[in-house]
């Protein structure tokens, strides 16, 4: 609890699962050479026209936005020093 109010998961309608089961099967990312990049819109479009789970626009524009945002979240986790196992840090951190 937070400030008395219980904390939950927000309500999901049909379209936002299946934009998360989207979002799971067209790969979130890929390799880059400094790491994992996000999915381009060519990517995401293919994916699209070939699975036929993404229906228009905005939900493509939806799932390019979430690829963005986890390929940055993981940058960040990435270069924090408290996320980094501790086996795994340079003496320097």
């Amino acid at each position: 609890m937070r400030l008395g109010h219980e904390l939950g998961l927000p309500e999901l309608g049909e379209n936002d699962r299946n934009l998360i089961v989207a979002f799971r099967e067209c790969g979130i990312s890929k390799s880059g050479f400094a790491g994992a990049i996000p999915l381009e819109w060519p990517d995401i479009l293919a994916f699209a026209i070939s699975t036929g789970s993404v229906e228009d626009g905005t939900d493509m524009g939806i799932l390019f936005h979430m690829c963005r945002a986890y390929c940055s979240a993981h940058d960040e986790a990435r270069n924090d020093a408290m996320v980094i196992a501790p086996a795994e840090r340079s003496p320097n951190t």
